[in-house]
């Protein structure tokens, strides 16, 4: 776990400083990581995995979840470190795991201890004390 923040750190540091610096399109610093990615995982789906029956509604969801929700908001995500302050993609970084934490109580029903909810409660506060002293 450690090496992949490490690794995150450097791929979003490298990728401010290209998009500030006006060198590359927001467009392939998505694609290329997206592709190399994904080309691992089905890879390793496919050796490991059982093969699922294909459907046109499960080809619909993958390509929906594939193109919408992964590639789009990746662009935009990639886009947005080139106007954005640091400080402030890592706000939305850090907002981003709660939003997911509550959407999986909303939608899965999904059951936290105590501390699991303090430790949503110390993130919004932290990203709240962070805005407010911007301010």
């Amino acid at each position: 776990m450690g090496l992949s923040s490490i690794g995150y750190a450097l791929h979003l540091t490298l990728n401010r400083k290209v998009l500030l610096e006006d060198r590359a399109d927001p467009f392939w610093l998505t694609l290329i990581p997206m592709a190399i990615g994904g080309s691992i995982l089905l890879a390793a789906g496919l050796m490991f995995e059982e093969r699922p029956i294909l459907s046109a509604g499960l080809v619909g969801i993958v390509l929906c979840l594939g193109i919408v929700n992964g590639a789009a908001a990746f662009l935009l995500w990639t886009w947005s470190q080139r106007f954005l302050a640091a400080a402030d993609n890592s706000l939305i970084n850090n907002l981003m795991l709660v939003e997911i934490a509550l959407l999986e109580v909303l939608l899965f029903g999904q059951i936290f201890d105590a501390y699991q909810w303090v430790a949503i409660a110390v993130v919004l506060g932290a990203i709240t004390v962070v805005q407010l002293r911007r301010r």
